[in-house]
């Protein structure tokens, strides 16, 4: 599963916003959907729900 240039770049916004330098959005979806391709055959879509300090973001591809 390949992640869009749109939503890489949307999620490095996210993450630069979060201003938490423990966080990477994109690469969390990036290893993620690199996960999935490993353990599944066929994906249609994934989400990815993040909780920093209480506030929850979810993001799908």
């Amino acid at each position: 599963m390949k992640l869009q240039p749109r939503l890489i770049k949307d999620l490095a916004t996210l993450t630069e916003s979060l201003d938490c330098s423990t966080v990477d959005l994109a690469r969390s979806a990036g290893q993620l959907a690199a996960d999935i391709d490993v353990a599944v055959q066929s994906v249609v879509s994934i989400s990815l729900t993040v909780t920093v300090d209480g506030e929850r973001f979810e993001v799908s591809a």
